[in-house]
């Protein structure tokens, strides 16, 4: 493990101030281990979630086609800010048509969640974050979103299910009903 070092970015009360002792006890590398996670995500709270972009393509009208849905997490980043980091995190919904597989009707989203934190994030860390907790942070937003958008298009509606995140393994979605279809 790398010696601790002063840190400035490494602890951030809310009001910005900074704790000297805390900040020298801090190494200059956190390694994603298990402790260090947990360190981590103790210290993470949900500021605030906004719909940043979006995009929805169906550009012929739904004519009774069976669709497949299809989920895709097209990218997640981070950014440090003073007393956090926020993320930046697109999403995209495809219906697919059920015999040839061709996109009939589609949504993107990308949101911005901004996280106050009392340690910093590094790469390793953000890793895991992405892969547990900010999943559950979203997904609820994406899955209204998708909803939403879809009967606003006139297209049958979707009820994505409940994400899952298991132990040791990528967040899954479960089966997709549809309704009113």
């Amino acid at each position: 493990m790398p010696s601790p070092r002063k840190r400035k970015d490494a602890i951030a009360k809310p009001n910005n101030a900074v704790d000297e002792k805390t900040l020298e006890a801090v190494p200059t590398q956190v390694l994603a281990t298990p402790e260090a996670y947990n360190t981590f995500i103790g210290g993470v709270e949900l500021r605030s979630l906004r719909l940043a972009r979006c995009e929805a393509d169906a550009m012929r009208k739904y004519a009774g086609e069976l669709l497949e849905p299809e989920i895709e997490e097209r990218s997640a980043t981070y950014e440090c800010i003073s007393t956090g980091f926020t993320v930046t995190h697109e999403l995209c919904f495809n219906g697919r048509h059920g015999e040839n597989g061709t996109v009939l009707v589609s949504i993107r989203a990308t949101f911005q969640i901004e996280y106050e934190s009392t340690v910093a994030i590094s790469p390793e860390l953000f890793e895991i974050f992405r892969r547990h907790n900010l999943p559950v942070n979203v997904w609820p937003f994406f899955r209204e979103f998708v909803h939403t958008v879809l009967g606003r298009l006139a297209w049958p509606v979707f009820v994505l299910p409940a994400l899952k995140v298991m132990a040791s393994e990528r967040p899954r979605r479960e089966r997709v009903s549809t309704s009113g279809a």
